[in-house]
């Protein structure tokens, strides 16, 4: 990556993406968008479609994953599967995931 080009990030997440307003902050720097709803696991996000509409439809150089903040515990075996799913689709839309 040059800085002469334009850096995208895409954030997908919940509300605690949203929190003290990171992707403004990010954005200052750089080029952000979200895609966050209150209590949004990644599954949510999946089946919902629209990260997936956004990876096709622009160039993103990285997108960072978060999960509902109790999936792990609860649910792990479920989000590592939505995690590689991203991950894949990410992948393939040459961007870097961050979770």
């Amino acid at each position: 990556m040059t800085m002469s080009s334009e850096f995208r990030v895409l954030f997908v997440g919940n509300s605690y993406t949203t929190r003290k307003d990171m992707p403004t902050l990010v954005a200052r720097r750089l080029m952000a968008d979200v895609l966050a709803f209150g209590g949004a696991s990644l599954a949510a996000h999946w089946n919902r479609g629209e990260v997936q509409k956004r990876l096709g439809a622009q160039k993103w150089d990285a997108v960072a994953l978060q999960d509902q903040s109790t999936r792990p515990l609860r649910a792990l075996k479920s989000m590592q599967e939505y995690v590689r799913k991203f991950v894949d689709e990410i992948q393939a839309a040459s961007a870097k995931p961050n979770l």
